[in-house]
Parts: structure tokens; sequence; C-alpha cells
């Protein structure tokens, strides 16, 4: 089981740094106190629960002042620690980094699960509080953006609203959502609901191939919307 020392395995940021205090020799460089890898667990396609996994090479620190400062560059690293690295005197030197390296591998993939079943969780909940329909494909993100828009409790729909506009814009980057957000979030505009409309006709018109009909509604918008950049 992974020793949290910071964050924990119910809601791991996917940040990971993993770390030990060294006593004697140290493989990664003479004289370092401790010996610390981050390790990245990628959300982007966490929706067809793949977690690709990147590790860093680890690096050498003088002490714990040294590796407090590491800590207050980045507040959401998950951080867990490892037993202390020191080479029996009785052991072949190369077989004990092979062992601690194996054992380090395996944390790592502990951590990937931890991930996994974390997001897993987070997004089904987040699917259920929400009471919106499963963004399965294209049809339905668009029929979800909609509904949200129409919706008359524009405070309660900002946070539900953000979470489909990230999805659309990872899964199907050809709507341009970041200027439709910029309209929506803002109050810089007589009408906004106007414009929001105006986008949703113009996805709706992408969706069925109609770009002839997408480019006069962006044309339309760009009067009301000076800003739109696409």
């Amino acid at each position: 089981m992974l020793n949290f020392v910071r964050g924990s395995a119910r809601e791991p940021g996917g940040n990971l740094l993993v770390f030990c205090h060294v006593r004697g020799f140290n493989p990664v460089q003479p004289g370092g106190n401790i010996i610390v890898c981050n390790v990245v667990v990628s959300y982007a396609s966490a929706g067809q629960k793949h977690f690709p996994v990147v590790v860093f090479p680890p690096s050498s620190l003088a002490g714990e002042q040294e590796f407090e400062e590491l800590l207050a560059l980045n507040p959401h690293y998950d951080v867990v620690q490892i037993e202390t690295f020191e080479i029996p005197g009785d052991s072949d030197e190369n077989e004990y980094i092979k062992e601690r390296l194996d054992g380090f591998n395996r944390c790592v993939m502990e951590y990937v699960e931890v991930c996994r079943a974390s997001i897993h969780g987070r997004v089904q909940r987040v699917r259920t509080e929400a009471g919106q329909p499963l963004l399965s494909d294209e049809k339905s993100s668009l029929d979800a953006l909609e509904q949200l828009l129409e919706s008359q409790d524009r405070d309660g729909r900002r946070i539900e609203l953000r979470r489909v506009l990230r999805h659309m814009e990872i899964h199907y980057p050809h709507y341009d959502v970041r200027n439709l957000e910029r309209v929506v979030m803002s109050t810089g505009y007589e009408d906004p609901n106007d414009i929001s409309r105006l986008y949703i006709k113009k996805f709706r018109a992408i969706e069925r191939e109609a770009y002839e009909e997408a480019a006069h509604l962006h044309a339309r918008i760009r009067s009301l919307d000076p800003l739109a950049d696409r």
C-alpha cells in the first residue's frame, strides 16, 4: 500500500513525487541524502479508460530543506515515501539496486491503478449529480450543451457547462467552444443568450456538414462578437 505523506489514494491528482532517504552510497549522486522521482499519469484519455504514465529520471537532493523547496513549487503534488535506500553490507550492490527498482515500478503501477479507480468514481459521480445524459457521442454532447445553455438556473449550470465544454474541446476540437465559453461566462455582451444560440445553430450545421450554413452563421456571430477568432 502506498504511503502518502501528501495527497491521498481517494483523489490522486496524477502528479506524483516518490522519495526516499539515503543512508550511505547514493547511486544517483554521491552525497545526496534524498532520492526523488516524478511520475505523471495523464487523464487526457480517461474517457477511454487509458492512463499513459511518464516516469522522469530520478534526482538527488542534498536534504530536507531542498526537498521542502521542491514541494513548495507545486502544492498539488501527491507525495509518497518509500523505504530508505541503504545497501546492506552483506548484499551485492547491483542486486540491491535491481530489487529497489522493481519495488519502485510496483509503486508506479499501484499509483496508476489508484488514479484509474479514482477517476472512474469521479466521472460517475459527476454524471449522477449533474443528471445529464452520458456524453457518449457528438450528438449527445451537443444536446447536453444546448440543454445547459437554455437552463434558467444560470448560476447552477456553470460547473456542468464547463465540464461539457472541456469534453467537447478534447474530443471534438472542430467546434470553437472556447469562443462560446467566453461569451457565456462574460457579462460584457448586451444579450449573450442570442450569441450562444447562434453558436449552437452553427455547431449543429457543422455536425450535419452544412459548412456553407455554418459560415453564414459565423459571419452573424462575428457581427455581434468581434472577438470570435474562428
